[in-house]
């Protein structure tokens, strides 16, 4: 799913709540949002000159391939999976803490369109995607009926600059992407209840707005 030309927050909020929706509507249970913001061209030089030099203090230790992701993108280092540099990422300076105002005011926007809509979330600092494209809003849906290391079902986020690095004029962008083989083994694990056949949500509307009373639908 993409949605392009809009840099609003209210927008990241239905984009996230679209699918979150698709999962509710398919009785997934077990699932966990987890929602970060990459900040934007204010914030991230200064977070990224801290990130590399803390990560550089430890290289020594770590071993040659955590020496190469840190050069040629600290921040995937985050992210990682390898046990033995878990301390060392856990401590690591936070994204989050180097925002500018307009990308602080922007994730706050985000949080309180997810709070007014009964979305729960987690906040995750190391949620970070690779690309220097990717701008302020990520987010990933995980499954606690899957291996920790694979239990991603679906995320994405803004990516403002892509379509400038393409050469194409300055253009917002957000979208999402999700996993057909994880969800149907999530489905399959959680035991999850599927709607019937033909079946729709009580009260969904293609504008992802909803009546003030009554159960949230999608």
């Amino acid at each position: 799913m993409e949605a392009l030309g809009v840099d609003d927050p209210a927008l990241d909020v239905e984009v996230i709540a679209l699918l979150d929706g698709f999962y509710r509507d398919l009785g997934l249970t077990g699932v966990t949002l987890s929602l970060n913001s990459m900040g934007d061209a204010q914030s991230r030089p200064a977070y990224l000159a801290a990130l590399r030099e803390y990560l550089l203090g430890h290289a020594a230790a770590l071993g040659p391939e955590f020496l190469e992701r840190v050069e040629a993108n600290p921040m995937r280092v985050l992210d990682t999976k390898v046990p033995d540099w878990q301390e060392v990422v856990e401590r690591a300076p936070q994204l989050p803490e180097y925002l500018s105002d307009a990308a602080r005011e922007h994730f706050e926007d985000v949080q309180e369109g997810l709070q007014a809509l009964g979305i729960a979330y987690e906040l995750a600092p190391r949620l970070v995607r690779g690309f220097d494209y990717y701008t302020r809003t990520t987010f990933e849906f995980q499954s606690d009926a899957l291996d920790a290391a694979q239990n991603a079902l679906g995320g994405g986020g803004r990516y403002d600059g892509l379509a400038e690095e393409m050469g194409g004029p300055p253009t917002p962008g957000i979208g999402f992407g999700a996993g057909i083989e994880r969800l149907v083994l999530a489905l399959d694990a959680a035991e999850a209840r599927r709607p019937p056949a033909g079946s729709t949500p009580s009260s969904s509307t293609v504008s992802g707005t909803r009546a003030a009373s009554g159960p949230r639908s999608w």
